[in-house]
This record gives C-alpha cells, sequence and structure tokens, in this order.
C-alpha cells in the first residue's frame, strides 16, 4: 500500500514484496521484467475446496470451485437497484447484510498474515487492538460496527467518501453512489474475473481505469487528487513514474466490428451496406 499523501516508496528496507520496484535486475515481482520473461504474483486461493481433488493445493486437480450463482451478488443487484432509485436506507440494509458476513465476530481467529504482513501494518494503518495481535489473535472486539456503511460513503466530500476514490466525474450523490457499489464488487468478486465486464456494462469503465489503473491509464492520466498515481524513488525512468503507462482511449471500451462482418450486411432492401451505411454502424472512433 502507498500512503496518497507521499506517494513515493522510501522505506524499502525488509521488504518481503516490492511492487512498485522495476524488474530490470530479475527480482522475482515487478512491472518491467519484459513481455517475453515469466512473470511471478501472488494469486488466491479463495475457492480451494479441501475436499476435493488434492484438497488444499491449489493447483491440485478438482481443488478450484468456480460458482455459477453467489448469494452476495443478488444482494448488490438490489442494493444498487434501490439506489438508482434513491432508496438509499434500502440499499444500505442489503450492502450490510454482506459487511456483517465479512466482518471479525468475538471469538473468531484472524489468519496471522493479517496481523503481521497485511498492508497496512507497513503504512501505520492497522487498528487492531493490541490485546489481539498476540497469538491466536483471537477477536474480542466485534468488527461489524466498525465496518458497516452508512451511506456517508457517497456523501461528497466525506472522509469515508474520499477514501471510496471516486473518479473526478462522480460528484454528485447519485454518481458517487454508482461507483461505491462497483467498489463493493470489486472487493466482494475480488478474483472472480468479473470487474471489467461489469465496469462496461455500467458505463464507468474508461472513468475507472483512467484514474485509477496507473499501468492502464494513458499518459496524461496522474491518478486522483487523494489517491495520485505513485512515483519510484529508486528510477527515474523505469517502474512507476507518477502517470499512466498506458494509452487507454474512451473508444477502447468498445471494440471495433471486423470489416468482413460489415461486408455481410444488407439494408431493408437486401442490397449491400454502402461506405457510408458500414461507418455509421461501425462503434466511433474506428
Amino acid at each position: 500500500m502507498i500512503d496518497p499523501k507521499n506517494p513515493v516508496v522510501t522505506n524499502t528496507a525488509g521488504r518481503k514484496l516490492m511492487y512498485r520496484i522495476s524488474g530490470d535486475k530479475g527480482e522475482p515481482f515487478g512491472l518491467d521484467r519484459g513481455l517475453a520473461v515469466s512473470q511471478w504474483y501472488m494469486g488466491p486461493r479463495k475457492w480451494v475446496d479441501i475436499y476435493r481433488g488434492k484438497g488444499t493445493d491449489p493447483n491440485g486437480s478438482g481443488s478450484i470451485d468456480i460458482p455459477l450463482f453467489r448469494l452476495p451478488e443478488t444482494y448488490l443487484v438490489r442494493a444498487e437497484a434501490y439506489g438508482r432509485k434513491g432508496n438509499y436506507p434500502a440499499a444500505i440494509n442489503d450492502i450490510n447484510v454482506l459487511r456483517k458476513r465479512a466482518a471479525y465476530h468475538a471469538g473468531e481467529k484472524r489468519p496471522d498474515i493479517l496481523v503481521n504482513l497485511e498492508p497496512a501494518v507497513i503504512t501505520g494503518r492497522l487498528s487492531i487492538p493490541a490485546d489481539e495481535k498476540a497469538a491466536p489473535y483471537a477477536v474480542k472486539v466485534d468488527a461489524y460496527e466498525k465496518i458497516k456503511v452508512d451511506g456517508s460513503e457517497w456523501q461528497p466530500g466525506s472522509a469515508k467518501s474520499k477514501l471510496e476514490n471516486y473518479p473526478v466525474e462522480a460528484t454528485s450523490v447519485e454518481k458517487q453512489f454508482i461507483h461505491f457499489i462497483y467498489n463493493e464488487r470489486a472487493r466482494e468478486f475480488a478474483f472472480e474475473l468479473i470487474n471489467v465486464e461489469d465496469l462496461h456494462n455500467a458505463g464507468i469503465l474508461y472513468e475507472r481505469i483512467r484514474d485509477r489503473d496507473m499501468l492502464g491509464a494513458p499518459q496524461s492520466s496522474t491518478g486522483t487528487a487523494d489517491f495520485p498515481f505513485p512515483k519510484d524513488d529508486i528510477s527515474t525512468t523505469l517502474g512507476a513514474l507518477g502517470k499512466g503507462k498506458g494509452a487507454l482511449n474512451r473508444m477502447h471500451t468498445f471494440k471495433p466490428w471486423p470489416q468482413a462482418y460489415l461486408d455481410l450486411l444488407t439494408d431493408k432492401d437486401n442490397k449491400p451496406l454502402t461506405d457510408e451505411a458500414k461507418k455509421a454502424y461501425q462503434n466511433y472512433g474506428y
């Protein structure tokens, strides 16, 4: 995690993972090892099924479940519908069903990685009570009250709103709520490979990548005011430079219709489309 108030990484001593460092010296993690070099990144174990295949081996046959239907998605779909209609109390109730399930409750035990290696430990933002930081990391205070949604998350200018890192266009309650729902979907469905389709269908893919994804954002983008893109203090030419490293344009959120397909189309009189009609049919920018 990078401190948004000081996005330059200065303390590199003892780091287990240097996400922002250039990989040009053969480090196992990095952004710039080259397209021809195999890369390693942290992977999820979200769907490991200990009762199938090799069980706890995430690479074993049959060990990964692929859910086709998720009850949390039903809650979030309904919450989005409520919010789009302006019924925010009902939306909050649905979102908090998931927040309550996600919270650590008294008597449960946290994995040691969340107490010792979680990024907030490095940034000093970890707020686990001191008496819960000793093995076996048993929870004494229910965390739900701390993480439940109260609606200020989509109130422009609020502290919680700023933490959501909304695109610059999201200046109203209505727009911030939509982006909050897709933030929440990203948190709930992490590693389930539906985020891009979600954002595309919602019509907000370009803004999200432009302001939040340093690798995909165009070079004119520097992130947002609250979360600027980071800069490496190690190199002035490689790694994170405080600006986008991609070339995304709004037109790229739609793919072009192949010319061979356009050549097959006919008009109402069953005649091939004219060049002008094909151009009108094609997605903009292509």
